[in-house]
C-alpha cells in the first residue's frame, strides 16, 4: 500500500513534537534530573548539537540523567 502524502505527512515528526511537549510543560522539574540536548538536521542531513531551549523545533532531543 502506498502512503498518500504529498509534500509532508501529517504524521511526520509527530512523536518528537509529544516529547519536546512534554519536556516544554515539565522543564523546570525535569532539568533538576537530567540535561537537555536539541538536535537540528542540516543541509547534509548531519545533527547538530546545541544546548535545548523550550519551545524550538528540534528533530532530535537528547536527554542525559545527571549524576546524583
Amino acid at each position: 500500500m502506498q502512503k498518500k502524502c504529498l509534500n509532508e505527512c501529517k504524521n511526520y515528526n509527530r512523536r518528537i513534537t509529544i516529547c519536546r511537549g512534554y519536556i516544554n510543560k515539565h522543564y523546570d522539574e525535569l532539568i533538576a534530573d537530567y540535561h537537555f540536548l536539541g538536535g537540528i538536521k542540516d543541509q547534509t542531513q548531519h545533527i547538530l548539537l546545541g544546548p535545548y531551549e523550550c519551545y524550538k523545533a528540534y528533530d532530535s532531543v537528547f536527554l542525559f540523567q545527571k549524576n546524583i
